[in-house]
């Protein structure tokens, strides 16, 4: 990405940001390259730009596992029994994003520059499903109906959807784990 001409570019107007889609990596990888871009533009193509931008991409994906991990825990104690001790969901996500974020496994997708791909399909993913997630716990608090902001979470979901479509191409498993979201914890 370095060596591609396309990502170099000052002008961010629309056209030049729709120009990215014709790198060799195409439609399937547009949003790491306007990440890439905007590295090149504003960070002056430095190697610090772009290892800062890995890491706030991490940080914003551990902030999703947190916010996915605590919806899953709050929907599974409003399941539980009443007389069963379940642990705070606050605790059980900070708990669960701080070993994602901190396992060695992280390091090369924030080490090596072009693992962002990975990180941003991550992201996205993640958020996809953390919406799901609430969207469908509010519709089961509202007798199974879809509420405004049921549907509005929803549509978020397939927004970020859409931006992890657009940024590699593992992420066209995610309707797959959506359905397995589904049967796992709303379905039994």
């Amino acid at each position: 990405f370095v060596y591609e001409p396309l990502v170099k570019s000052s002008d961010w107007s629309l056209a030049k940001i729709l120009v990215l889609s014709q790198t060799k990596f195409g439609w399937k990888r547009w949003i790491p390259m306007l990440t890439f871009s905007f590295d090149m533009t504003v960070g002056g193509g430095r190697l610090a730009s772009f290892h800062l931008s890995n890491l706030t991409f991490h940080f914003l994906t551990s902030l999703a596992v947190f916010f996915l991990i605590r919806s899953l825990a709050s929907w599974q104690a409003v399941r539980a029994p009443a007389n069963s001790r379940q642990p705070a969901p606050w605790h059980v996500a900070l708990w669960t994003a701080g070993l994602w974020e901190l396992h060695p496994v992280q390091t090369k997708a924030v080490t090596y520059l072009v693992q962002r791909m990975a990180s941003l399909v991550t992201l996205f993913s993640v958020l996809s499903v953390a919406f799901y997630v609430i969207a469908r716990t509010l519709m089961e608090t509202e007798n199974g109906k879809l509420g405004l902001r049921a549907a509005l979470l929803m549509g978020g979901s397939l927004i970020c959807m859409g931006f992890a479509f657009l940024c590699k191409q593992n992420s066209f498993i995610l309707p797959v784990l959506l359905l397995f979201t589904e049967a796992w914890f709303f379905r039994t």
